[in-house]
């Protein structure tokens, strides 16, 4: 069946998706989702911190201080190297009850340089299972070939290839 295929993005409101409309009768055959995420879904960050010099502050806060709730004052001043603190140790917590009921630790902190790297996952790659799942061929379509190809080729290149349908052209709306 010859088909002209309508991409149609609502600026507003709406999902996008994709028509395939009949050329012999002008009425739409199928209309199918298109998800968001074709630049960065499958995208992982990782995070690592190399650590630079170690310190051991001592805190005074309310809750009882953990390595999850802890404030450090060396956060606060100036960084020119753009370090991340990062809190690896609580000792010596004890209760100071002089005025109102607050926590004393010692808190070991090492100042860290971070560095973040993205790498592809095809488990978390929810853009492609979808289109997959829609009856789209995504073999090659991962994330790095994904960001190679401008949107509307790809979308050309699946729905020349989607069910028995031939494509005649494609419009794109919104």
């Amino acid at each position: 069946m010859n088909v002209i295929v309508i991409y149609h993005h609502p600026q507003e409101c709406g999902s996008p998706y994709v028509a395939f409309i009949s050329q012999e009768t002008g009425e739409m055959v199928e209309a199918v989702d298109i998800p968001d995420g074709y630049y960065n879904s499958g995208s992982v960050l990782t995070k690592t911190y190399t650590p630079v010099y170690s310190f051991v502050e001592k805190v005074n806060q309310r809750p009882i201080p953990t390595v999850e709730n802890v404030t450090i004052t060396s956060r606060f001043y100036h960084n020119p190297k753009k370090y991340v603190f990062r809190v690896t140790k609580i000792d010596n917590i004890q209760e100071d009850t002089s005025i109102f009921p607050t926590w004393t630790a010692d808190v070991h902190v090492d100042a860290c340089i971070e560095k973040s790297r993205y790498h592809y996952s095809s488990r978390k790659d929810k853009f492609r299972k979808q289109l997959t799942k829609s009856g789209f061929d995504m073999s090659h379509w991962n994330l790095n070939n994904r960001m190679k190809t401008p949107f509307m080729e790809f979308l050309q290149e699946i729905c020349s290839k989607y069910k028995d349908y031939h494509l005649i052209n494609m419009i794109s709306i919104g």
